[in-house]
């Protein structure tokens, strides 16, 4: 690996390198991690030297100008490094001074630590040497390495036994849940790497706290342990409709646990009947009436089909597939109310709040007719004409005209009222037909209206103009005079 700056003589004024190594032969001499000089010569080194009954020695070296290379060791009667498992491997050191001992540290526990020669001159420089991982001065480690560290400070104890038990936790990862019910589901992980150990115990925690501060359960399957990497899964049961569940998976190995990010999946809600429509309101007609409503909030998870307008009294119904609905087979003269229901594939919804009462009939508004002929026309006054052509089935109850300047009548100046008016006919009444208090010489709108008690009916719009306004009468002076002398005369006016 290429040199830089940051890791160049590392030890200097206090240093730490940290590796996970699981070693897989017997070979002697294994070297892991280290940086040597630029022409080759040792830097430091970190290697497996000996092996006896499944277990190394562990050796770290540092090389000096004067000494040669300078050996930090375990006991040599102590063999604490197991073969073919992962094992945490810890070396902090100074090296401003020949005095100062490494110290070791095997899966968290400090080493007694045994040294070969006694450094003497400095140090061996690295820099611009070569940082290697897994094959230094020409020996190559027989296994797998990871998660190497260089610090430019020295270890605590503490922090080697954080790093210890970070690292000897399974590395565990939650994946989404699948085969989600109304009930059930399928919890899916996997262990993406055993670490130090193989994992005992695995399984899922969940419930429906967002940081499962409580858990409903906790899964736990052992069959087949120990557990290496590799997915796994449980089938999780007796869960509740359309709620939101969080969980995540772990792994147990000897000495601690490991967890994946926490995921979430809702159970699903089965098709139910639609809610009930809403706001329902009716108009009567002829034999009929015509009800109004809004939607149910909720069709059930299931395309409603279709709504059913029902009367009471007599149960008739109309149906539709949306809002208005028109109801026939009345009886006239009969008061009802009417509830709608709807229905999707599941069934259909409890009835909705009655609408208001109606009494069918066979009675309109009135039909009206505005007469295009004003007659007389003045400057400030006019009379207006209307015909009431059909009652509707009842006679007028109000009858007259709405006027104004405007050509769409949306704002009107008065609208007469001439009463009650019976059959159809030519409007008669003078309060229904005179106006007056108008302006000369402008355009007026007009139509005429009747009322009865199913509604009112208009005309169509019609204008006239009044006439001009009237031109001013000159004032005439005439002058004559009376006594006329040569030098003075009464002089006499007239208008």
């Amino acid at each position: 690996m290429a040199d830089a700056a940051s890791i160049q003589n590392i030890f200097d004024s206090g240093g730490s390198v940290s590796f996970w190594v699981y070693s897989t032969t017997t070979t002697s001499n294994m070297n892991m991690v280290g940086k040597n000089k630029l022409d080759g010569g040792l830097g430091w080194s970190a290697f497996l030297d000996s092996f006896s009954s499944g277990k190394w020695i562990f050796k770290f070296s540092q090389g000096w100008t004067s000494t040669g290379t300078f050996y930090a060791r375990e006991d040599s009667s102590i063999y604490t490094v197991p073969n073919n498992q992962w094992n945490h491997i810890v070396v902090t050191y100074n090296s401003d001074s020949t005095s100062n001992v490494p110290s070791i540290y095997i899966n968290g526990v400090s080493k007694t630590v045994i040294t070969q020669l006694t450094p003497s001159g400095t140090r061996n420089s690295d820099a611009s040497g070569y940082f290697q991982v897994g094959y230094v001065q020409n020996t190559a480690l027989n296994g797998r390495i990871d998660d190497v560290r260089l610090y430019d400070r020295i270890l605590t104890s503490g922090d080697v036994t954080e790093l210890y038990d970070y690292g000897y936790a399974p590395t565990i990862t939650t994946s989404a849940a699948t085969s989600i019910g109304d009930n059930s589901a399928i919890l899916n992980g996997s262990i993406d790497m055993s670490n130090a150990a193989s994992s005992t115990v695995r399984g899922f925690a969940y419930g429906t706290s967002a940081i499962l501060a409580t858990v409903i359960a906790t899964t736990t399957d052992t069959t087949g342990a120990p557990f290496g990497a590799g997915s796994f899964a449980a089938d999780i049961s007796s869960l509740t409709q359309g709620t939101t569940y969080y969980f995540r998976a772990y792994a147990t190995n000897a000495t601690t646990t490991g967890y994946g990010e926490i995921l979430n999946f809702t159970t699903t809600q089965p098709d139910t009947v639609p809610g009930s429509p809403t706001g329902v309101s009716a108009v009567a007609g002829n034999q009929q009436a015509t009800v109004s409503f809004s939607a149910p909030a909720s069709d059930g998870g299931s395309t409603i089909l279709y709504y059913t307008a029902s009367s009471s009294p007599g149960n008739i119904a109309g149906y539709g597939s949306g809002s208005p609905i028109t109801v026939t087979g009345l009886t006239n003269e009969v008061a009802y109310t009417f509830t709608v229901t709807a229905t999707n594939a599941i069934g259909t919804s409890t009835p909705s709040t009655a609408s208001n009462e109606v009494t069918p009939n066979t009675t309109d508004p009135p039909t009206v007719t505005t007469s295009a002929t004003v007659d007389p026309i003045g400057q400030l006054s006019a009379t207006l004409n209307g015909d009431i052509t059909a009652t509707g089935g009842q006679n007028a109850t109000q009858h007259g005209f709405a006027y104004g300047t405007s050509a769409t009548l949306v704002t009107v100046i008065a609208t007469t009222t001439g009463g009650a008016f019976s059959g159809t006919g030519a409007f008669t009444s003078s309060s229904a037909r005179s106006i007056s208090s108008l302006s000369c010489g402008t355009t007026y709108y007009y139509r005429a209206y009747a009322s009865n008690d199913y509604g009112t009916g208009y005309g169509t719009i019609q204008n006239f103009e009044t006439l001009a306004c009237a031109e001013s009468v000159p004032t005439v002076i005439v002058l004559a005079y009376d006594t006329v002398t040569q030098t003075s005369a009464n002089l006499l006016t007239f208008t």
